[in-house]
């Protein structure tokens, strides 16, 4: 894919939502727009600034003299080309003897070990000698190119977040939108919630009132029955008058049929009237005894 600028890269990346990291992004980056710059030698400098490294000193001076900065292995040439680039013995490098088994004896050479830093001081500051092979020059190049990458990588990082952001915002927006709703929707429901607790009420009420209401119907027909059985206890009871009634002039009939048969016979004078006393067997009773 073909980009007018490294603008439109960025924003690219950003839209695809990728992942870059430096060293993927470094790599792109020159091969779409700095192409004429030589990165070869990219990894190998990656690995020398690992953070594992900084600030050790772990960079040998044959680095030097692999990437011009030295055209001597000569120990003093090496510790003048390091003072005339304003490197300092203990803080930029270490100077140490290292003995070595010779057929002669034991012969001492001089080893120099630079910090990660000091050694990419080195390759900026250095310039080409004449005769020299190697251009140290180039390495100058390729350090500009590392702080465009960094500068770019940057506000790839920046936009990245910036689109994090928007899109957590667009969630925040529709969230707050769906709250919204949903709290328009519990309203409604409230709303509608009192209304049939109003209802409820009302109806609660008119039940209340049904219940006295019922309350006093049942009171009126306990009542009634009292007094219908009030009234089948006073209709024995003029039954059972009524039966002794029939059963006392069935004995008075009787007894007027028996009688008629022996008793005086009527008076010659018509005045003269028989009278009959009709006396309960119990009343008879008691005044025989007195």
């Amino acid at each position: 894919m073909q980009f007018n600028n490294i603008s439109e890269y960025i924003q690219y990346l950003v839209d695809v939502n990728r992942n870059a990291t430096i060293i993927e992004f470094a790599t792109e980056l020159h091969n779409k727009f700095y192409s004429h710059i030589d990165i070869s030698f990219m990894n190998e400098f990656f690995d020398i600034a690992s953070e594992e490294n900084e600030g050790k000193f772990v960079v040998d001076h044959q680095k030097l003299i692999d990437y011009g900065v030295v055209i001597s292995n000569r120990s003093n040439d090496i510790l003048n080309r390091l003072t005339s680039l304003g490197l300092v013995e203990n803080e930029d490098y270490l100077l140490r003897d290292i003995p070595q088994q010779v057929s002669s004896g034991t012969k001492h050479i001089k080893k120099y070990k630079l910090t990660p830093e000091a050694f990419f001081l080195a390759l900026q500051r250095a310039k080409r000698a004449p005769k020299q092979t190697v251009d140290p020059t180039i390495y100058a190049k390729y350090f500009q190119f590392l702080q465009k990458v960094v500068k770019y990588y940057d506000k790839y990082q920046i936009a990245k977040w910036e689109n994090v952001c928007k899109g957590k915002d667009e969630n925040i927006i529709q969230l707050n939108e769906k709250i919204d709703k949903q709290t328009e929707i519990m309203q409604q429901q409230t709303e509608l919630l009192l209304l049939q607790s109003k209802e409820n009420k009302q109806l609660l009420a008119f039940g209340e009132k049904a219940a006295g209401d019922n309350a006093e119907l049942k009171q009126e027909i306990h009542k009634l029955i009292d007094i219908n059985e009030l009234s089948r206890q006073e209709v024995g009871k003029l039954k059972d008058i009524n039966e002794l009634t029939n059963q006392k002039v069935d004995v008075v009939y009787n007894h007027l049929i028996d009688k008629s048969k022996t008793s005086t016979k009527n008076p010659k004078d018509k005045k003269d009237v028989h009278h009959v006393i009709v006396m309960d067997k119990e009343k008879m009773v008691n005044m025989n005894s007195n």
